[in-house]
């Protein structure tokens, strides 16, 4: 009897997490590292987000203003900078960085949400795995890679989040004239 209650009792948890992680396409501030202020307009503090990443030389790849949502361009990183404690970083492969800003309105003012991804090009391992291990390559031009560009064929696996970065981000953001909220 015992051991059924504690079996219906571990799935519970990890499924309402599950649940609650996938709901939707806002910011969770799990993802990013987030800073709320009273007295700022959510315009203006776009404004201020694409304003202060041009500044630290990122280009602005999408922005949305009915979401509140701005998207850089990656951004190579050279591995010995990259971040603090990227020496534990053994990979050869060719890292990133994109950022993500977010500012929403809500209850007691708003919101600005930043993520910073450092990602790293696993191309050639998705490739070995397509083709099935071996290495041998396909049939048909498709499946060749042939039909698509070099740039189309990558793939990249996000390794983890530069939030000393994002701090950085968001002081820049919030260093002009809005009062952070309690």
């Amino acid at each position: 009897m015992m051991r059924t209650r504690f079996a219906r009792r571990a799935w519970a948890l990890p499924t309402a997490w599950l649940i609650s992680a996938c709901a939707g396409p806002s910011a969770a501030p799990l993802a990013y590292s987030v800073r709320r202020v009273t007295s700022a307009a959510s315009d203006a503090l776009l404004a201020q987000a694409e304003s202060a990443l041009v500044d630290r030389g990122y280009r602005i790849r999408s922005r949305d203003e009915a979401l509140g949502v701005l998207v850089t361009e990656p951004v190579d990183v050279a591995v010995d900078r990259a971040f603090p404690g990227s020496s534990r970083i053994l990979s050869r492969a060719r890292l990133r960085r994109i950022v993500e800003v977010r500012v929403t309105s809500g209850d007691g003012g708003v919101s600005v949400f930043c993520k910073v991804a450092i990602q790293e090009r696993v191309t050639e391992a998705h490739r070995l795995f397509a083709l099935g291990g071996d290495g041998a390559p396909g049939r048909t031009p498709i499946e060749r890679e042939a039909a698509t560009t070099d740039e189309q064929n990558e793939v990249w696996r996000t390794i983890r989040r530069d939030r000393p970065t994002e701090r950085d981000i968001l002081s820049a953001i919030l260093q002009d004239d809005v009062s952070p909220a309690g």
